[in-house]
């Protein structure tokens, strides 16, 4: 199928190879996602899922412009190989090869020694995820509330939404995460510009939540 189409694509030109490579990345998303499964896994899969779409449908519709994505896993750059060079994404991008501060640290050991593999974005942000759970739950609790009350569970967000983060942060200092109080969603979180190189991701710049504190990496 991702054959004819890309030979569809080729046929119609550069914008076409452009259209069907954009179906195909959707229909990676589409046919992954299917409830109840273990969110990470299924996370794992669509990454995968494109990146087949990427090495297959690019070459094949005569596509030599970058292609420029949200997300990579490393197991997504074993599958498409060479065709994922110079793909390049914007996200929270766990680079194991330097952690950026003291928590950061101290996860990559403990998930190295418990695994023996270097932790990838997902494992980064579900280690972090579950960690701000545990502490508005603590914060529940100092106070003799109820952990099991959503309104009381939402009512130490508000008072409180800023989380520690294995991002950003310094030699010194852990990073920090922020949620808007009403809808949940990050308002400050540390990402960044990479391309993959080699199997490797490079990284391009680094900036924060709507494109604050810009900066290209040397």
């Amino acid at each position: 199928m991702i054959a004819r189409a890309a030979g569809a694509a080729r046929r119609a030109g550069v914008a076409g190879g452009i259209a069907v490579l954009a179906l195909l990345l959707f229909l990676a998303d589409l046919v992954v996602t299917r409830p109840p499964e273990d969110p990470a896994r299924i996370a794992r899969a669509a990454a995968e899922a494109r990146a087949r779409a990427v090495a297959t449908a690019g070459p094949l519709a005569g596509l030599t412009a970058p292609v420029i994505g949200a997300e990579a896993v490393p197991d997504a750059a074993k599958v498409a190989g060479s065709a994922y060079d110079n793909y390049m994404f914007a996200t929270d991008w766990f680079d194991a090869s330097k952690p950026t501060n003291p928590w950061s640290k101290l996860f990559l050991q403990s998930y190295v020694k418990e695994f023996k593999d270097e932790p990838e974005i997902y494992a980064a942000n579900y280690y972090e995820d579950s960690f701000a759970v545990w502490d508005l739950i603590r914060r529940v609790l100092a106070k003799g509330g109820n952990v099991k009350s959503g309104e009381e569970l939402q009512n130490a967000l508000i008072a409180n939404p800023t989380f520690k983060s294995v991002y950003g942060g310094s030699a010194t200092e852990v990073g920090s995460i922020e949620l808007n109080t009403t809808t949940h969603t990050v308002t400050k979180r540390a990402l960044g510009v990479y391309k993959y190189n080699n199997g490797k991701p490079i990284e391009l710049a680094t900036f924060g939540i709507g494109g604050i504190d810009f900066k290209v990496t040397k």
